[in-house]
This record gives C-alpha cells, structure tokens and sequence, in this order.
C-alpha cells in the first residue's frame, strides 16, 4: 500500500512541480473508494531537516467536470487528524462535494504524518486522565521520546508549510479552506502566507494567533459559565439546583478520592477528584449546549456523593477527541510553540476558573516550546471572502474573539453569530446551506440565502430536570 503511494519524484527541489501518484483507498465510515497519497516534507528550513510524509485524502468530486477550486478542510486540536474525520465532515460538506473535490491533510505531527503520539495513551484509566500529576508524568515521557525533534517546527507556521506543500503537488491554483477551533488559526496563517492561493475561507470558532491557548482559556471558560447561571435563573428547578453555588462548594472541598465507573469502559475506578479535575469537567461539558444544559443537575448528584453524570457529560466530549486521531505530542508543540510572547494573566476577580484553569498546559509546555520557532503572522486584511462563525455559548472560542479577527480582516470578512452555539457551528442546523451558498458565491450567494440568519434564531437547549429532583 505504502509502495503504490510513492511520489513519482524522489527529491523534491524547492520550487520545482511536485508531481505525485495517488491511489485508490477506503477511509473509514465512507462507503466508496477515494484517493489516499503523500508529498514528501521537510521539517524545518535547513537542508539538513528530517523530512516526513505528510499525508493526504482527497475525496473526488461527483460531477464528471469538477469546479477547479477544491475544498481543504482544516482540523482542529491542534493534533486532530484530519483524515480521521473525513467521513463525517464530507457528510456535512455533501453539497460542496458534488462539484468540489474536498482535500484532508495529516499535518505534521498528526494521523499518518509522523504523528507524535503519546504512547499508552489510549490505555490511561479515567483516574489517571483527572490525576494531575500522574498526566505530568505521561507527557514528560512522552517529551523525552521526542528530545531529539525540531519541535519548534510543529506549530502553526510549520503545518501552513505542509498545506502548501499538498496545494502545490496538487496543482490546484486556488482553493477554498474549511476550517474548526485551531484549524481557523492556522487558515489565517495560511491566508497571511499565500493570499493569492486562497479562493474563500470559512472560519467555524475562530482563534486569534495572538490568544494564548495555554493559559488564555480562564475567562472564556469563566464568561460561559456566568452566562449558563443567569440562564438558569429564571428557571425555577435549575434555580433551586443552585448550581454556581454548588461548584464552588464543590471546589472548595478540595481533593477527595471516589469510587466512579468509568463510562467508556464500565470498570469501577478509584480516582482522586480535586479542584482542577472539578473545573475541567464543567469545562469540557460547556463545549456543547446540549451537555451544558444538564451540568447543573450533574452538579447537584456529585454534591451528594454521585460522580458519574458529570463525568460521562464531560467524556462526551472527551471520548469525542479520542476517536478523532487526536495526537497529545502534536497538540502540545502546536499550542506550546505557539504561545504568545504577552501572556495576560488570569482575572484575579474570577474565582471560580481563574485559579485552576491553565495551569497544566503551562507547566507541560516545558520542553516542548523551543525559542526558536517561527512567530506567528498577523491577520492579514483579506483579499478573498471570509466568513466567521461563533456560538454564543462557546466556552473556548467566543464571538469576541472572532469579532477581533472580522475587524482585522476588514470588508471581505461576515461574522455570524449563533447565540445558542457552542464550540463549533459546521454540522449544526442551517450552517451546512449557508456555507455551500457562500463558497459558491461568496457573500453575495450568503445574502441571497433564503432564511440566512437561521442561525440567530437557535435557542439553549432547555435545562435538564432531575427525575427525582434535587438530592
């Protein structure tokens, strides 16, 4: 398989054609055959650089002439494989693909690109997974098994390379990029780098490159979770749940060893549940609405004793990440390399997030980030169309943040906002219309959309009510 995936060139010489044999080849969960191959790719800038395959799947277009501006979907994480969700994402983008071929890249570091995968990582028990220190010690082995690499090379500006690098072997002149979470950082490094080879961008929970993802996250966690409490209010048995009350109750307990079953496995665990654990549970279950809206009865269970429905809301999204190829080693030099040189410290007048969110990327970024690596380009004011969309309730990438990078990009760019949204809109409702309208036409195919601002008419899901009531 690996043979017939051969580049028909042996060297590839800077700024020569790169020429490239594809093959048939199945991804998993589509139904028929696409097309797999790889470029070959330095890692760094030096003539000496190790150099990698970076990995591709091209899903054909349906139409017997396709349009000649493919679709790059970029993942996010970072350390997400884009391959590994080819199937699910060209089932959103379906319409798009019956005259666009849509292109999926391993960047480095991820999927089949010489992913940096953490080993045993699939075989940590969920105790380990909320134990800080036990999760210190994995990555510091996993750092020192990647001692050896250019890590300073995997961030942003380093990925942007092996996008190129696919466009090129190609041939595609111009191509329209798709991109979620951190994926959206690196299309505007991208767009800044080879303005000219990008037809359109999509931009689905957009992260700035001057946001430290590190250490950043606190108030955008802390803004979300103050919106779900007013929210809850109004609403007489979320009310009575008190659930901002019931968290700090909660992290103030400090740490305290329970007996949980674990909801991927069904084994019964004992893990030790502080502070920390406590708040990235919340965290992860504010990524989706749908979850967040049962976080105040969860809370009220672990308040008496009971774990396990905060836990599986968190695993939700947590298992979600794991069966996406997700690369701990990709993800760590990405947002460790990338890190700003400004870091804004925490809001000291938040509580809640402030004092136990952020730290364990920052300390596991030591020896991951080099001093070496490539600064991240400023946004570029678009020359190209650009639409920017943000759920409301977005823990992670708030509208704030996007509408920062609309400012930035100027006229060409639309920001949508979703008000009962969570972190990522591309799936979600009437998004899947809106974007093939814009692709296809930019923002004159976005305003002549029949409903299109469906997307602010989304509400939050309504709150969970508890079968037996508070504890």
């Amino acid at each position: 398989m690996r043979a017939a995936l051969a580049l028909c060139c042996a060297a590839l010489m800077p700024g020569a054609a790169l020429a490239l044999e594809e093959a048939a080849c199945r991804v998993r969960n589509l139904p028929y055959e696409v097309r797999c191959g790889h470029v070959g790719q330095p890692v760094g800038p030096d003539a000496g650089a190790p150099r990698i395959e970076v990995h591709y799947v091209r899903v054909p277009a349906r139409a017997r002439i396709p349009t000649p501006d493919p679709v790059y979907f970029i993942a996010g994480g970072p350390g997400q494989s884009a391959t590994h969700v080819a199937a699910a994402v060209t089932g959103a983008l379906a319409r798009l693909n019956n005259r666009r071929d849509i292109v999926f890249v391993d960047l480095r570091g991820t999927g089949r690109s010489a992913a940096l995968d953490c080993p045993g990582e699939d075989a940590l028990t969920l105790a380990q997974r909320l134990d800080e220190s036990a999760m210190r010690e994995h990555t510091s082995a996993c750092r020192t098994r990647y001692a050896g690499l250019p890590l300073q090379f995997y961030g942003t500006v380093g990925a942007a390379a092996d996008i190129e690098a696919v466009r090129a072997a190609l041939g595609h002149e111009r191509i329209n990029l798709v991109a979620s979470s951190y994926g959206s950082r690196l299309a505007l490094a991208y767009q800044a780098l080879h303005a000219a080879r990008v037809r359109s961008a999509v931009l689905d929970g957009v992260l700035p490159p001057d946001h430290d993802l590190a250490g950043g996250s606190a108030g955008n966690a802390a803004r979300a979770w103050r919106d779900l409490v007013d929210a809850c209010v109004p609403d007489r048995a979320c009310a009575e749940l008190a659930p901002d009350a019931t968290l700090r109750g909660l992290i103030a307990a400090g740490d305290r060893s329970v007996d949980v079953v674990n909801p991927l496995t069904g084994a019964v665990e004992t893990a030790r549940i502080g502070p920390k654990a406590m708040v990235a549970l919340v965290r992860a279950a504010l990524h989706s609405p749908s979850a967040a809206s049962a976080l105040p009865a969860a809370l009220d269970r672990a308040a008496g004793g009971r774990i396990e429905p905060l836990l599986a809301l968190a695993s939700s999204v947590w298992n979600a990440r794991r069966s996406e190829g997700f690369s701990r080693g990709a993800h760590l030099a990405a947002v460790c390399n990338d890190r700003p040189a400004t870091i804004v410290p925490p809001d000291a007048d938040d509580p809640v997030f402030a004092p136990h969110v952020g730290g364990r990327d920052g300390v596991q970024c030591e020896g991951w980030r080099r001093p070496a690596a490539p600064p991240l380009p400023a946004v570029a004011p678009a020359t190209m169309p650009v639409l920017l969309l943000s759920g409301g309730l977005d823990p992670v990438t708030p509208p704030a943040l996007a509408q920062r990078v609309a400012d930035a990009l100027g006229p060409k760019a639309r920001h949508l906002v979703s008000p009962g949204g969570g972190h990522g809109l591309l799936a979600a409702g009437c998004t899947r219309d809106l974007v093939y309208r814009f692709i296809d036409a930019g923002l004159v195919g976005l305003d002549a959309a029949p409903g299109s601002d469906c997307l602010t008419r989304v509400p939050r899901p309504p709150f969970l009510k508890t079968a037996g009531g508070a504890r």
